[in-house]
């Protein structure tokens, strides 16, 4: 069975553990990056299935990390994720072209919602390694 390996990338460690524990409870591996600065060399280091940022990180924003990911380090899935109503996460992905993840939703529509965005090209290629 493959093990999909998972990178949060939040300024706030209390969600960072809170992630890792969804994660894991369902047989996934997880990583917590605190903070944007130095997600890049953890990504180009690791091979991970996913990313997920958190929205709204200081001094650089999660959609632009996600921009800085998407265009040359990795061309993995990218999720944003944040608190919020419906309606704020429909106008995040509309303006961001990522899709977003709720922080409220519960662990296990969490975890679907991110495995559903690993392309299977990803989870196939790192089975052959």
């Amino acid at each position: 069975m493959n093990k999909y390996k998972v990178l949060i990338v939040d300024d706030d460690p209390a969600w960072g553990a809170e992630a890792i524990r969804r994660f894991e409870a369902v047989g996934m591996n997880a990583t917590f990056h605190h903070g944007p600065f130095g997600t890049l060399h953890a990504i180009r280091s690791n091979n991970f299935d996913v990313v997920i940022i958190d929205v709204n990180m200081p001094k650089l924003d999660g959609a632009v990390l996600a921009r800085l990911i998407r265009s040359g380090v990795a061309q993995m899935p990218v999720l944003l994720c944040t608190n919020g109503e419906p309606g704020f996460l429909g106008i995040i992905e509309k303006m961001t072209g990522l899709p977003v993840v709720s922080k409220a939703t519960t662990a296990a529509e969490f975890v679907t919602q991110v495995r559903s965005s690993i392309k299977p090209r990803f989870a196939a290629a790192r089975a052959e390694n």
